[in-house]
């Protein structure tokens, strides 16, 4: 019901204008027939999605998939980003450059848990295991989430004013694979959505600039930071919808639990949300494939999300 100038109500109940999904172009492709599983959406259909998409881009940080041609469903779900765990980076208005230095000096977590729960404004709830207050652990691999243990950041889409079929992407990270070391942070997001392949690259030293999250016009920068228990990632970005993310990623103390919270503000509009992950003894592609058959078709998954979320707006 998003035109450009609508005001809608976020899941916290603040109003926000929402911005409308491009009309559908002519010659666009249509999304795959009912029927077709996540398994089956390969070569075929890649190649039609793909001629509705530009190509990857990747910058000196990551690199996101370009946006989808208005109107193809099947490629927008793929291309679209994501949140809270999502595109090219991103994380709360914060400045490039943190407040946390190599070693982690005047910093506590705040990392945070919590069943369900909406994501309404900055404050998250405790997490239900003993973080690590180490300075030197190493987060690198597949890490799974846990829904049930996570909360949902429904109000974090809301603030950053995406589309229908960006939420549905963004719903289906299912997991991270990250890449940790002395001079990087690398955080890719694991997805059954074939077009999605997106990885986050910030450095520990220096500010990394890199494509929007949102997809939007512009870049956004983003930094790494160390901090007892984990990793901190601050990212910010200009106009239009100038502000940014932070998102702290913390280990438990037996090192196979990762709550992941992400704290977003834009123009004074805050939202935030834990989610929790468990270290994974699969390789990534097993992982998808239980996935896949656990989602069956692309049209069971978006009747699924109508069904808990309210109508798509495609």
């Amino acid at each position: 019901p998003a035109a450009a100038t609508s005001v809608v109500a976020a899941s916290s109940g603040e109003h926000i204008r929402m911005r409308a999904l491009p009309e559908p172009q002519e010659g666009a492709q249509p999304p795959p027939p009912p029927g077709v599983s996540f398994a089956s959406v390969d070569d075929d259909v890649l190649a039609a999605a793909a001629a509705g998409s530009s190509s990857s881009s990747t910058g000196d940080v990551g690199s996101a998939s370009s946006a989808p041609a208005a109107g193809s469903n099947a490629a927008a779900a793929a291309a679209a980003a994501a949140t809270g765990a999502s595109e090219d980076s991103g994380t709360g208005s914060f400045a490039s450059g943190g407040s946390v230095d190599d070693a982690g000096s005047g910093v506590s977590s705040t990392a945070g848990g919590g069943r369900g729960g909406g994501g309404g404004t900055a404050s998250t709830l405790p997490v239900s295991f003993v973080a690590s207050r180490s300075m030197d652990v190493n987060l690198s691999g597949l890490w799974e989430k846990d829904a049930a243990a996570s909360q949902e950041y429904e109000a974090m889409l809301d603030v950053l004013e995406l589309g229908g079929l960006q939420k549905v992407t963004a719903r289906l990270i299912d997991g991270i694979d990250i890449l940790h070391d002395e001079e990087r942070f690398e955080v890719g997001f694991v997805t059954v959505v074939p077009f999605f392949r997106v990885t986050e690259r910030s450095r520990f030293r220096g500010t990394s600039a890199m494509m929007r999250r949102d997809l939007r016009s512009g870049q956004q920068t983003a930094v790494a930071a160390r901090m007892p228990g984990g990793v901190r990632v601050e990212l910010s970005w200009g106009a239009p919808l100038a502000g940014g993310l932070a998102e702290e990623y913390v280990v438990s103390q037996e090192g196979d639990e990762l709550a992941v919270t992400s704290s977003i503000d834009i123009g004074g509009r805050q939202a935030a949300a834990t989610q929790i992950y468990r270290r994974s003894n699969r390789k990534k592609s097993d992982f998808l494939a239980s996935k896949r058959s656990l989602y069956g078709s692309l049209e069971d998954v978006l009747r699924s999300q109508e069904k808990k979320y309210g109508k798509i707006n495609y």
